[in-house]
């Protein structure tokens, strides 16, 4: 990372802090305008609705460095989703959402993802333009991270749509506190352009502090292709200024000449690692290498739900490379497929199926295996082998409408454990008062 002399981080930290108050300035009124344009009509009715997913799990372990020993584990996931939309006759939005997991056995050694904590409130200008004031998850252009902050999207025209932001990023550890613009402040923008039916492209920037020094800024845009319903293709590319490198470069298509023949896709992508560093892949941050993997796909399945896929998928980088090669069998209520890796990092032999039925239009049943051979090196031989086995049954059940009971079993063996059976269980129910505008399925009860 590049430093920044001492005369230019008050710099740095004022044109962060101005930059987002001018596009809270200028982007209002722009927006506005649109909106004295546009008909009221009749009055919107405001809607709400409430989600909440509870899931309780138990597993045993051995506990590390004993081999008689165990440990129990009682772990509970939740998860809360809610809004209140079309207020002040659809013009205001109230989003939230929240997930929370912990070891009941094991207190303080989880990591919260604080990440996921989301809340805020937005404005319609018009059909197109918007405003979001508080902590969201941005992925738009360059950008992919939780800010604390505004953002604006406006269209000038139909084919012509803006987006800028500016905040800070939302502290690890402190959910509920909001970012301080000195210690992790970031701004951006993006413009996207539909030049013609077929293409549609977009240019970008982002730019991210910490603690008035730059951390990276990036530029770069994308190029959406499609000539026709055969092909459709997608090239991406973000230069990263601070480092002088490329961050990522991605291409994807898609083509299918009939509806009748299979459809074929392809992938490539190179792109440096990122690790967030209060996670726990942070641990693997010295080992972690630039990423180039390339990927062929061809899919086919009927009406009746038969059909197969073939695949390739390759991953190199400066010090080792890997090939797997997939084939897959489709059939009315499942699948059963073969998997074969190759390559510096060892070698894998795979069998995986999975089956589906609903008995009744309220009862979803699901199960299961994957039966797997590998090694962590290359031409290994047979005592150098190890086995790996799951299984897994699942149960879903629609008690009412917007009331479901999850029932799973998972079952794991391996070299380092034997018996790793695992009990889920959990309870999903969906409340609201009208339809949603976020594509949730509305619950009944409270209609």
């Amino acid at each position: 990372m590049k430093s920044t002399p001492e005369w230019r981080q008050p710099a740095r930290r004022a044109r962060c802090a101005s930059i987002a108050l001018v596009l809270l300035i200028v982007g209002l009124p722009l927006g506005a305008n649109q909106a004295t344009a546009q008909s009221t009509g009749r009055a919107i009715e405001d809607s709400w609705f409430l989600r909440s997913r509870t899931d309780g799990y138990a597993f045993q372990t051995v506990a590390p460095g004993e081999s008689t020993q165990t440990q129990n584990h009682f772990g509970l996931y939740q998860y809360l989703d809610g809004a209140w939309n079309n207020l002040g006759n659809g013009k205001w939005d109230v989003r939230f959402s929240t997930r929370f997991a912990d070891d009941l056995d094991v207190s303080g050694e989880f990591l919260q993802p604080d990440r996921l904590h989301t809340a805020y409130v937005q404005y319609r200008f018009g059909r197109a333009s918007r405003a979001r004031l508080g902590r969201m998850f941005v992925q738009d252009g360059p950008a992919s991270y939780t800010m604390d902050g505004l953002h604006l999207a406006w269209s000038a025209t139909r084919r012509l749509q803006f987006s800028a932001w500016g905040g800070s990023r939302s502290p690890y550890g402190v959910p509920y506190e909001i970012g301080s613009l000195s210690d992790q402040g970031t701004v951006g923008a993006r413009a996207k352009a539909s030049l013609a039916r077929w293409l549609d492209l977009s240019a970008g920037w982002a730019y991210l502090d910490r603690n008035s020094y730059v951390q990276w800024q990036k530029v770069g845009g994308e190029a959406q292709i499609h000539p026709s319903r055969k092909l459709r293709g997608l090239l991406r590319g973000y230069y990263e200024l601070e480092s002088e490198s490329w961050d990522k470069v991605e291409a994807v298509g898609w083509y299918q000449p009939t509806p009748e023949w299979p459809v074929f896709g392809f992938q490539y992508l190179d792109r440096r690692q990122q690790v967030d560093v209060n996670t726990y892949f942070a641990r693997f941050l010295p080992y972690l290498e630039r990423v180039r993997l390339g990927r062929v796909s061809a899919r086919y399945e009927s009406a009746r739900h038969w059909g197969a896929e073939v695949s390739y998928f390759g991953n190199y980088n400066d010090y080792y490379g890997e090939t797997r090669l997939n084939f897959i069998v489709l059939f009315p209520y499942g699948r059963l497929g073969y998997s074969a890796r190759m390559g510096d990092a060892g070698e894998e032999s795979r069998w995986v199926g999975d089956l589906r039925w609903l008995p009744t239009p309220w009862w979803d049943l699901s199960a299961g295996a994957m039966l797997s051979t590998y090694a962590l090196m290359e031409n290994a031989s047979s005592d150098e082998e190890s086995d790996l086995v799951t299984l897994y049954l699942r149960s879903i059940t629609r008690l009412r409408p917007g009331f479901d009971l999850h029932l799973e079993v998972q079952s794991l063996e391996n070299p380092y454990y034997k018996e790793d059976v695992r009990f889920l269980v959990g309870v999903d129910l969906a409340l609201s008062g009208g339809a949603s505008r976020f594509g949730l399925g509305k619950g009944a009860w409270l209609q």
